[in-house]
């Protein structure tokens, strides 16, 4: 056993957070509370920290913890929680923003993940000289609802391109995947995200282009096509902007590698055919 009972397990998590000042300052005492609260409620709360349903920044951090206490293991938390660190020392007015802490302290979806690979994304973008806005909201006038896209970026010319970031998880089960009709296409599935998110009409409220970035890190039968095909592959990227909904100009491809310090591989850029091949001054790969 790593933990004899609840309280020391969120005096440990309280430790490891105290040694990344902007997580310590994320956190408050009635989250580790609301914490606790859940780890009672579990048959085996120490389970629950170690092999999550989903993963989380509680077992984020007690994963960090054990690997403390067992540095001749390999680190997986470790890497992560540094880049959540720093990626909120990038973006320090995320620490008053409710929406995110919302999204980053989520114990019950995706919502974690996901907001690491937004995370990635800002940073990646920031440091080529792009303005950051996180949640820019835009309405669709045809249903009277409102929504809000992940990330705003602007160029130092002014350009400005809206981006919503998919994560999927689409992964293989007992390590084998089949190449055939029954696999669902990932196109597919990306455009159900799409729908709805943006409909299939008009938009109100984003002024610019708008992408959506796939985060293609998971493994999935889209990776499995993507390197049996090599190189060659633009048919399996360009077969997917007949999906996008009337609203969203293209897709920036992406590898988002949360463990590591140069997160964002640039994979690639591709648009609607009525869109044209570049934006003028979108610079998504630094080299």
């Amino acid at each position: 056993m790593f933990y004899e009972n609840t309280q020391q397990a969120i005096d440990c998590l309280k430790a490891v957070a105290a040694l990344y000042p902007n997580i310590n300052e994320l956190l408050n005492n009635y989250d580790y509370i609301r914490w606790q609260r859940k780890l009672e409620k579990s048959s085996d709360f120490e389970f629950d920290l170690i092999e999550p349903r989903v993963f989380n920044l509680l077992n984020l951090l007690s994963t960090v913890h054990i690997e403390k206490q067992y540095p001749q293991f390999y680190s997986v938390g470790t890497p992560i929680v540094a880049n959540l660190e720093r990626w909120l020392a990038c973006f320090p007015e995320l620490l008053k923003d409710v929406a995110f802490h919302g999204k980053i302290k989520n114990l019950d979806d995706t919502s974690f993940l996901s907001t690491l690979s937004e995370l990635l994304v800002a940073e990646h973008f920031r440091l080529l000289g792009y303005k950051i806005r996180f949640e820019h909201k835009f309405s669709i006038p045809a249903t009277g609802g409102n929504r809000d896209i992940d990330l705003t970026i602007e160029s130092p010319t002014k350009e400005t391109v809206h981006i919503e970031i998919y994560s999927p998880s689409m992964k293989i089960d007992d390590g084998f995947g089949r190449l055939d009709d029954s696999d669902i296409p990932f196109s597919k599935k990306v455009a159900f995200k799409m729908n709805d998110k943006f409909g299939n009409d008009e938009i109100s409220g984003l002024s610019g282009k708008i992408l959506l970035a796939v985060d293609t890190y998971k493994i999935d039968m889209f990776s499995v096509r993507k390197q049996i095909l090599g190189k060659n592959n633009d048919a399996l990227y360009s077969e997917m902007v007949n999906y996008l909904p009337q609203a969203v100009h293209g897709y920036l491809f992406f590898y988002g590698n949360i463990n590591a310090v140069e997160s964002f591989i640039f994979e690639k850029l591709i648009f609607k055919p009525e869109n044209g091949s570049e934006f003028s001054d979108l610079s998504v790969d630094p080299k």
